[in-house]
């Protein structure tokens, strides 16, 4: 069965919740929503110890989603690695209203 997780949701700079997938093959999807220009960078982290509360500190990036539209924007990128630990970064994010989300598709 294919499902989406959402493991960062935000309106500003943030780091998002630490989860352990349970399917080895994995998608993940940054979406930016606003009004006019919007942009958003998020990064994909895994890790096969405990990344010390989603602080990144033991992590390793899997990936960059760079996003920048005109309302909306959405790219995205697989990973075969079977990382016990994955999370994501929001490191940089503008525009009005503008919200990033990170999801995982397992």
């Amino acid at each position: 069965m294919n499902s989406a997780q959402t493991i960062l949701d935000t309106t500003a700079i943030a780091t998002g919740k630490n989860v352990q997938p349970a399917a080895q093959r994995r998608t993940f999807q940054g979406v930016v929503e606003g009004s006019g220009a919007v942009a958003a960078t998020l990064e994909v982290y895994g890790s096969n110890t405990d990344p010390t509360g989603t602080t990144g500190t033991h992590g390793v990036l899997l990936g960059t989603i760079t996003l920048s539209g005109t309302d909306s924007a959405t790219d995205g990128f697989v990973t075969d690695v079977p990382w016990v630990n994955v999370w994501g970064k929001c490191t940089a994010i503008s525009g009005t209203g503008a919200r990033a989300r990170l999801l995982m598709g397992v």
